[in-house]
């Protein structure tokens, strides 16, 4: 059960900046304005790439406690085939769902034994990360701080891509202050922002 942490005094004056979860919300709320966005959890994960493609925000704020570990998205459309497939004969179709939800629960097994299939994992996901994640100090910010499987493991196929556009800035640092205008972090910069979305529900 999450704990509703009290709100601290510098938000009092955002109560109307702030949005939990940008899911409904239209375009007018976003547009041309900057974005600072809290968490990097699988919400997170979701929203970061949506809000920079479909809401048109002039810069978009990520903050980030920890890097999570990200595996690419499977999830493609199924042909006309296997549609009709599924349709005629529904017990293949409950087959196949078996097949990819025990796929997946297998890696439990991995997790707690460290089976060998582990650290295959964990070498694909580093090399993958390598590819598509350009520049030492991106690298260093986007590095999972704990082996694979430890915290829960996130999947996107956009994920490392937004974080790498002009207008999107991945931020590290504890943020000290929260103005009106603009968060200050400990290290002395402040970030320009009009909406804080919450992301971590």
């Amino acid at each position: 059960m999450h704990r509703i942490q009290p709100i601290p005094k510098d938000l009092k004056h955002l109560k109307e900046k702030c949005v939990i979860r940008p899911n409904g919300m239209t375009k007018l709320i976003f547009k041309e304005n900057e974005l600072l966005l809290v968490s990097t959890g699988s919400s997170t994960i979701q929203c970061v790439p949506k809000l920079h493609r479909n809401f048109g925000a002039s810069h978009l704020y990520v903050f980030q406690r920890t890097a999570p570990c990200v595996t690419p998205l499977k999830n493609r459309a199924m042909t006309p085939f296997e549609k009709k497939l599924f349709a005629t004969v529904p017990l293949i179709q409950k087959f196949f769902r078996a097949c990819v939800y025990w796929r997946l629960e297998s890696t439990v097994f991995s997790f707690i034994y460290r089976w060998p299939t582990c650290f295959v994992a964990q070498k694909l996901v580093r090399d993958i990360f390598l590819r598509q994640v350009k520049g030492p100090e991106l690298r260093q910010k986007l590095s999972p701080t704990s082996d694979f499987g430890c915290k829960r493991i996130l999947v996107s196929n956009d994920w490392y891509s937004t974080l790498q556009q002009p207008n999107v800035t991945l931020v590290t640092n504890r943020i000290r202050q929260v103005k009106p205008h603009s968060i200050v972090t400990y290290d002395g910069n402040e970030y320009p922002v009009n909406i804080i979305v919450w992301a971590w529900v």
